[in-house]
């Protein structure tokens, strides 16, 4: 039976995008960060093919608004990516260094329980779907497995 814990819930405003990298010609677009860190109780298998019991799972989303016009939702990384390369913002509510941290946590764990690939198969580039591992036999994307968050991620996502 599934049981969910949250440990962290957290709205995160990064800051404002210069309303000219949308189109606009006034108004900077507001971008705020929902993420969360939730305990699963179920049992799934791990990159390892082990079951376990208790799972960490981060999740994060985010959202950019003109006004109240929603621009973009959801997974957002690329564009804030873009947008800091750039120099778009016009106004950030954290450091540079911390988004730039931030968007790398979040492109290597969001979901972390929603894995295609075993840990043999998780270095490689490119995989084809139901391809077989040589080493453990695992079906590539035949099933969702879980892979354990680094200590340090959740003390960083704790701390945001």
């Amino acid at each position: 039976m599934l049981s969910e814990k949250t440990i962290v819930s957290k709205k995160l405003v990064v800051g404002w995008i210069k309303p000219q990298f949308f189109g606009y010609t006034a108004t900077a677009c507001k971008v705020v960060l929902d993420i969360e860190l939730r305990e699963k109780s179920e049992s799934q298998e791990s990159i390892w093919l082990k079951q376990t019991d208790r799972q960490i799972v981060l999740m994060i989303s985010g959202i950019i608004k003109h006004g109240r016009e929603v621009i973009e939702a959801g997974q957002i990384s690329d564009t804030l990516r873009k947008v800091l390369s750039q120099n778009k913002f016009q106004k950030l509510k954290i450091s540079k260094d911390l988004l730039k941290k931030l968007l790398d946590v979040w492109d290597k764990w969001h979901r972390n329980d929603l894995r295609p690939y075993c840990i043999h198969q998780k270095s490689r580039k490119f995989i084809e779907i139901g391809e077989v591992c040589q080493e453990c036999g695992y079906v590539y994307g035949s099933k969702w497995l879980y892979e354990p968050l680094p200590d340090d991620v959740i003390r960083f996502v704790k701390a945001l």
